[in-house]
């Protein structure tokens, strides 16, 4: 789904968190299957994800 459609109309902050949605949830889909090697990716693959985007972002 493109981020277009999802952009708030004239608040940067939401128009930011959107776009940080949007590529933790595709980062997520790309990951390969860590659950045979790691417990709990269900749980914080998102979270981790979200964290290391936003130091990205950031930086």
């Amino acid at each position: 789904m493109p981020v277009q459609h999802l952009k708030p109309a004239s608040n940067k902050q939401a128009e930011i968190k959107v776009w940080m949605d949007a590529v933790t949830a595709r980062a997520a889909e790309l990951m390969p299957s860590w659950e045979k090697h790691l417990g709990g990716t269900d749980i914080f693959l998102s979270d981790n994800l979200n964290a290391t985007a936003w130091s990205v972002f950031i930086d």
